[in-house]
């Protein structure tokens, strides 16, 4: 039974440290632009490369909001009207 248990062990401690650490030091996510293509920051609220909106905005304070969002959470417009 400690064959086992070691051997367990052996395989799965270092698959978890490596999974650890690849989210820990991983670089930042990229989307791609739905007009051109190119890539963008996940927290860019514009395409670099056309200008196009890449997140939505709240119409009275400016701030980003996420889609299917019913009201701002930063200053409580609501954002089902026009």
């Amino acid at each position: 039974m400690r064959h086992v248990m070691w051997t367990l062990l052996a395989v799965f401690i270092p698959n978890a440290i490596g999974i650890i650490l690849y989210f820990i030091l991983r670089g930042p996510l990229l989307r791609a632009c739905p007009k051109c293509g190119a890539a963008a920051g996940s927290s860019f609220p514009f395409c670099p490369a056309c200008g196009t909106a890449l997140a939505q905005t709240c119409p009275e304070c400016r701030r980003s909001v996420e889609p299917g969002w019913a009201h701002c959470a930063h200053c409580g417009a609501d954002l089902r009207k026009g």
